[in-house]
Formats: C-alpha cells, sequence, structure tokens
C-alpha cells in the first residue's frame, strides 16, 4: 500500500512544486476576479477560478442548462514526530466530485422551478493518522476516512417564496449546514468541522463528514441576517452490524462503507439552529445557537448499573450499565471579524469560538470549546494567504471520570492508573493561496492527553501512558 500511494500522489507533488516556481515568478493574484465567459481575451492560467477553467465552454454551456459540475483533489501528507502510538509520515488523498442540478432549467418543466439536485462522492485512497498513529479522540484532517469510494450526500431541494424557505430532503450530514464557523473552515482538525464532542455522543458518531444519512431539513430566512433551520437524520449512519465486529471493522465507516447504507433503525437526531449573521457587512459576522436531542434508547450510564451500582464494583454489579431512552446537547457560535480597512485593503483578523454541552451521565464528553483567529494578507505581497492559530478543548464527562477512579478503588486497577480528564489540541496553519484553484498550507498540530489521558492500546508503547504528540505536515488542494 505505500509504496502504491507513494505513485499514486507524486503526480500531484510534482505539480504542485511546478506550480508554486511557477507562481513565484507570477505576478501576484490576489486581486484576480473570477472567469468572465464573456471576456475577449484568455485569462492567465493563474486568474482562472478552476485549473481547467471553462473547459472550451462546456462549463458555460452547462451552466445555461441548469448543471454545475465540480471537482477538488485534496492530498494530505502528515507526520507525528512524538508521542502516538507508533511515529510515522502518512499520505492520504480525496479525490471529491459534486453535481448541483437545476432541475427547472434542465427540464424546462415551470412546475420544477425552484427545485434542484445536488450530489457528491468520495474517492479515498492512502491512510488516516488518526487511526494508525496517533490514538486521539479528534481526527487530525477533516479527509481522514477509510480508503474506499463513497456516495456522500445525495438529497432534492425545493425553494419557495422567493428562496424565503426551503426544504431538502436525502441523504445528507449534519455538518454540511449546522455548527458551521465560516473562520474555522481555516484550519485543517476535523474538530473545526464536526466537533469531536458529536461524534463521540451520538450513535457511531452520528451523521457527520464522510457520513451521512437520510433526513430532512427545512431552513426559514425571515431577513437578510435572520436564518432559523430544524433537521431530521437518522441517528446512526452505520447500522446494527456494526456492533459485533471487532476493531477495527467496528468502525462504523466500515459497515457503510460504500455510503449505501441507508440505516433508518436506531433514532433520529432532531436539530435546530438560529443565525443572526452578515457576510456582507464591514466587519462580517455570524452569531448562532442551536440544540439537538436523539432517541433510540442507545445511550448508557458511563459509570453505573441499573441498581446504581459501580460498573467496577465487580461484587456487586452485574455488568450492565444503566440504559437511557434519549441524549441531547446545546451549543453556541460566535464568528466575527475583528478588524478590516476596506476600499482596496485585503488585510483582516476575525476570530470564533464554538461550545457545546451535553449530560455528564450517558457521554463520553460533556463539555467541548474550540476557538481560533486568522490574519489574511499581512504577507506583503500574498493578499490572500491566511495565518491562523486555534485550539480545541475536549471535556471527559464527570461520570467516565469517576469511573476510573472506582476501578482504582475496587482494585480493578492499581494504583496510579491514569484518570480520563480531557483532550487538548492546538493548531497553527498557514494558507498559501497561489491561484483561486490552487492552495497550499502548512500545518502543526499539538495534541495535550491525547485520548483523554488513557494508556496506548497498541504500537511500541502498549500499555503504557499514550504521550503528547505533536503533528507536522502539508495540505495541497487543487480544484479541478
Amino acid at each position: 500500500m505505500p509504496s502504491n500511494l507513494v505513485q499514486s500522489i507524486r503526480p500531484l507533488l510534482v505539480l504542485a512544486i511546478c506550480l508554486v516556481a511557477g507562481r513565484a515568478l507570477a505576478d501576484d493574484s490576489g486581486s484576480a476576479q473570477p472567469a468572465l465567459a464573456a471576456k475577449a481575451a484568455p485569462q492567465s492560467i493563474w486568474q482562472q477560478d478552476t485549473l481547467l477553467g471553462d473547459m472550451g465552454g462546456f462549463r458555460t454551456k452547462a451552466a445555461e442548462a441548469g448543471i454545475q459540475l465540480g471537482l477538488t483533489y485534496t492530498a494530505d501528507f502528515l507526520g507525528n514526530t512524538s508521542g502516538g502510538w507508533r511515529r510515522s509520515f502518512i499520505a492520504e488523498g480525496v479525490l471529491a466530485p459534486t453535481l448541483d442540478m437545476d432541475l427547472g432549467k434542465f427540464t424546462k418543466i415551470d412546475a420544477l422551478s425552484g427545485t434542484s439536485l445536488h450530489a457528491s462522492l468520495f474517492q479515498v485512497a492512502g491512510r488516516s493518522i488518526s487511526l494508525h498513529n496517533t490514538g486521539a479522540l479528534y481526527l487530525a484532517t477533516n479527509i481522514e476516512q477509510v480508503a474506499t469510494t463513497r456516495v456522500f450526500e445525495a438529497y432534492l431541494e425545493q425553494k419557495l417564496f422567493g428562496d424565503k424557505i426551503s426544504v431538502r430532503a436525502g441523504q445528507m450530514a449534519i455538518d454540511s449546514e449546522f455548527l458551521i464557523s465560516p473562520t474555522a473552515a481555516t484550519f485543517i482538525s476535523n474538530t473545526f468541522y464536526y466537533p469531536t464532542w458529536m461524534a463521540f455522543d451520538l450513535p457511531n458518531g452520528g451523521a457527520g463528514t464522510p457520513l451521512a444519512a437520510p433526513a430532512a431539513r427545512v431552513k426559514y430566512t425571515p431577513t437578510d441576517r435572520i436564518t432559523l433551520m430544524a433537521g431530521a437524520y437518522a441517528a446512526d449512519p452505520a447500522g446494527r452490524r456494526n456492533l459485533v465486529l471487532p476493531a477495527p471493522f467496528s468502525n462504523p465507516e466500515y459497515k457503510n462503507r460504500y455510503g449505501t447504507t441507508f440505516n433508518l433503525n436506531y433514532g433520529t437526531v432532531y436539530i435546530a439552529e438560529a443565525a443572526y449573521a452578515d457576510a456582507k457587512a464591514p466587519l462580517p459576522f455570524a452569531y448562532k445557537i442551536g440544540g439537538w436531542v436523539v432517541g433510540g434508547g442507545r445511550f448508557f450510564d458511563q459509570r453505573r448499573d441499573l441498581l446504581g451500582f459501580s460498573l467496577a464494583d465487580l461484587a456487586n454489579t452485574d455488568g450492565a450499565a444503566k440504559r437511557y431512552s434519549s441524549d441531547w446537547g446545546v451549543y453556541g457560535i460566535a464568528d466575527q471579524t475583528l478588524w478590516a480597512p476596506g476600499g482596496n485593503d485585503p488585510r483582516k483578523i476575525a476570530a470564533f469560538a464554538r461550545g457545546g454541552l451535553s449530560p455528564s451521565n450517558r457521554n463520553l464528553i460533556d463539555a467541548y470549546a474550540d476557538g481560533g483567529v486568522t490574519f489574511t494578507g499581512f504577507v506583503p505581497g500574498r493578499s490572500n494567504d491566511v495565518f491562523g492559530v486555534a485550539a480545541t478543548y475536549s471535556k471527559i464527562s464527570s461520570a467516565a471520570s469517576a469511573l476510573d477512579r472506582d476501578t482504582i478503588l475496587f482494585g480493578t486497577n492499581p494504583p496510579g492508573f491514569p484518570i480520563r480528564d480531557y483532550e487538548f489540541i492546538g493548531e497553527a496553519t498557514y494558507q498559501i493561496v497561489l491561484a483561486p484553484w490552487l492552495t497550499v498550507q502548512l500545518d502543526a498540530q499539538h495534541i495535550v492527553h491525547p485520548g483523554g489521558h488513557v494508556l496506548a492500546s497498541q504500537g511500541s508503547r502498549a500499555g503504557l501512558l499514550l504521550k503528547n504528540e505533536s503533528i507536522f505536515g502539508v495540505r495541497t488542494q487543487v480544484k479541478f
């Protein structure tokens, strides 16, 4: 696999190196505008929105017919230089084609006016550094997944009343629309997209990228600044079979490897969010509050059995954790541009913060927070480049921590056995925008208490405390 992976990634790396060299000799493209089909003179390749441009007029003709095609390739090369189960550099790449179709325009049927179709796929090669090296709760990047070809989202959307109301139905992911912070999208760690908090509290991670689930969503936009959304998502995108397999196949991605499981069992996640935002304000902002609730009866006490005995009290407990019929969580998001001189000056400073809470007794993570700040255009001659620093904090629930203490109290584990408490991640990143279609991103991450402060389950340090980790690497992204 490694040699095949290197061969598959090598052309992209060579392309990136050549383009970086060429871009270094070109004028700064910070003021480049989107390609205009009507423009008489051909644009420089560095000004095009995509590498392939209009493809001889194909994209323009497709758009006139109501069809938009997208193709993005993202490649990560990351390695942990300290800590973890094992240390190595790992490459992973994801090819993501998308299709958006205006059915009214495409079919020329008036009854389908305002109706659209969206579909997307992932073609994944390589290995996940988090699943193979780190042992952390969070995923180091937002493209990490099992190598496969997977259907991601496929849904119909209907817009009504001048686009004030939008309804979607099909296979969707929660983090495609909910919990979004625009500034957080600068970073590559997956937790800034789909929070570690929800990935561990919902059944098999819930409908978060890369897994989507059957769902429906309604959005109401009464004013330019106010948006109200509510959705219902199948709670478990993996399904029952996922529960009986050993690791690594217990990973829900293996049981829905191709994105075609369409599991409707084990409850529904209901989520709602209210947003007050203005992306066109002199200092753009977005403030959101939301919450979710899920049923299905698959939520187990982190410490006690049905009679109230600790699960570590082997003399009295039957080992079956108390079961709850539902779970819930609430969250808030603040995203604010702090400074932007305006005019032709591209510089700006933006910041974000997010937080979430869930009941302690039935969740591994009961409190979560992340935040960061980004600086755009501060390097001379690099008007679109972005530097950012961010951090996340995932608190292990008090019930789970108490169970660890109980294992020492009742003699299951020896004195000095680690007590799970939290996982902290810091990330620093520099995104180099070489063209509208090409970015190269340097990234560094540091993990404190990976896994929440636990023993390594594999590798050369199996049975020993999992040490703090440092991860370094580079991302290349090409929009075709």
